[in-house]
């Protein structure tokens, strides 16, 4: 999957497909080199909207990550990787984390061929209490490092403090945990992400009330999404009920049904979680609204990809989890390699901001979904 570039193994984006289109104005994050005008600017109105006014972007950060990556392996050079173990741990078992274990693998390769170990981990169940058994489990077994999505921020503030006393790394990853003892944050910033959802709903429906929907309601990257989300949209447009499946799909598609049931003049649905998308597209259908109900959703699961390309979702706001395994990996052994300050000052410049490392946003629509595609079959995959 992988291609070399001056004697080192990158990533897989510099194969891809370089057709890209313009994102949304405002919305863009550190590496996203692409920019254009929204159709309905935050905080305006319009009377009328269409799906077909929203742009979509399949720029990413990769470049940028892949030359870090280049600088890690400079640092490392023939250094024996024994004593490095390494885990990272989702927040649950989901189709949409197959890209992420794609990129956690191809770092592992040439980790691996240094003599550094290291695991990819999903609690048997999207719960903060399987997710700490876990967590509390892998620093007992000599992991010197472990990178974590939290099911929730609360319930992780004591196993990272006490992994961190125990001399571990710890990185969170896809949501922020910024009241932790974890040393960063690899992922998209997820109010931009929600802005871009912002923008896209606008252009889509120009104004009207939206439901949202997402499976934590006390996650980070939710609470950061509907935020940006509420940020960027036009004046026009009114969330008017959030809902909570707690990340099971059968409640997704029976609270929207009833929420649309209970609101029959609503024009939006904003599907946060990778699943909520697809749960959507079953919701509207079962309503008989398709045509009438717009759906903004993020990520890419294959329900969710047949919903883009047949027009029932109008854009999707993409994350690049490929690259969230693929710097896990590499951050994780370098802290444990070259020294917590070493790995720190060259993976510090490509902040997008402070303690984050953006692997940058994407929007599909149906007009660049080939871009997105021909990326993951270049990992192996059909869909997130």
């Amino acid at each position: 999957m992988n291609m070399l570039f001056r004697g080192r193994t990158i990533g897989p984006v510099l194969a891809a497909t370089a057709a890209t289109t313009l994102l949304l104005a405002g919305c863009s994050s550190a590496g996203n080199a692409t920019t254009g005008s929204s159709t309905a600017a935050s905080g305006s109105s319009a009377s009328a909207g269409s799906a077909s006014s929203i742009q979509g972007t399949s720029s990413f950060n990769d470049s940028k990550l892949d030359e870090l990556t280049g600088k890690i392996q400079d640092a490392i050079g023939s250094k024996d990787l024994s004593d490095v173990k390494i885990a990272m741990v989702t927040n649950g078992n989901s189709s949409y984390w197959n890209e992420a274990k794609a990129g956690w693998d191809a770092a592992m390769k040439w980790l691996s061929a240094k003599g550094a170990s290291g695991q990819f981990e999903e609690p048997t169940q999207s719960t903060a209490s399987a997710q700490v058994s876990l967590l509390e489990t892998l620093t007992t077994q000599g992991y010197t490092g472990w990178a974590v999505s939290a099911v929730t921020s609360d319930s992780l503030t004591q196993p990272i403090a006490s992994a961190v006393a125990d001399g571990q790394s710890v990185i969170a990853f896809d949501s922020p945990l910024p009241d932790t003892k974890a040393q960063f944050y690899i992922g998209t910033p997820n109010t931009d992400a929600g802005c871009a959802a912002g923008k896209a709903m606008t252009s889509a429906i120009g104004s009207g009330d939206v439901v949202a929907i997402s499976g934590s309601l006390t996650a980070q990257n939710t609470q950061q999404r509907v935020q940006g989300f509420e940020n960027c949209m036009g004046s026009g447009v009114k969330v008017v009920q959030t809902l909570n499946d707690n990340q099971d799909v059968s409640s997704a598609v029976s609270q929207l049904q009833a929420a649309i049931q209970a609101n029959p003049d609503i024009k939006g649905i904003y599907a946060v979680y990778s699943y909520d998308g697809g749960a959507a597209g079953q919701a509207v259908r079962a309503a008989g609204k398709v045509g009438n109900i717009t759906i903004v959703s993020d990520d890419g699961e294959s329900d969710t990809v047949a919903d883009v390309q047949s027009g029932l979702i109008a854009a999707s706001i993409l994350q690049r989890p490929y690259y969230q395994g693929y710097m896990n990996a590499y951050a994780l052994a370098a802290d444990k390699a070259l020294g917590e300050s070493a790995a720190m000052a060259l993976i510090k410049p490509y902040f997008a901001s402070t303690g984050t490392l953006s692997t940058g946003v994407g929007v599909m629509t149906k007009a660049n979904l080939a871009d997105f595609t021909a990326f993951w079959s270049k990992i192996g995959l059909k869909s997130q």
